[in-house]
């Protein structure tokens, strides 16, 4: 349920800038793409970094810093354990995210085997 309602949040710019607790969200977000035990836990946790990261070069910053990367790119292999189609568009997507946010995050999305 949390992990849906940062999704949502996330989805806000104007909420993002607004709140501090951004800084606390991003690296449990990414415990929760790395180490989910259901499928919705991990889809909105994706969700909510591939929000995060649209257009947001701090937030990319505070994803690549958390190591959020090789669980982005663990969710797009097919053999997952726990993914689905959703997670791996979702991961697609902030990692696309953060290819473009800038050369360091996109130098770690390549290391990862992302790109």
């Amino acid at each position: 349920e949390a992990a849906c309602g940062l999704a949502d949040i996330a989805r806000n710019k104007a909420m993002q800038k607004s709140k501090v607790w951004m800084a606390d969200a991003v690296p449990l977000l990414v415990k929760a793409v790395q180490n989910g035990q259901t499928i919705d836990l991990k889809l909105h946790a994706v969700r909510a970094l591939a929000n995060l990261t649209h257009g947001d070069t701090v937030n990319s910053v505070r994803i690549v810093d958390a190591g959020g990367v090789p669980g982005l790119v663990a969710l797009l292999s097919s053999d997952h354990k726990v993914s689905c189609y959703a997670c791996r568009m979702q991961a697609a997507r902030a990692l696309g995210n953060l290819s473009a946010a800038n050369q360091v995050a996109a130098m770690r999305v390549s290391e990862a085997g992302g790109v």
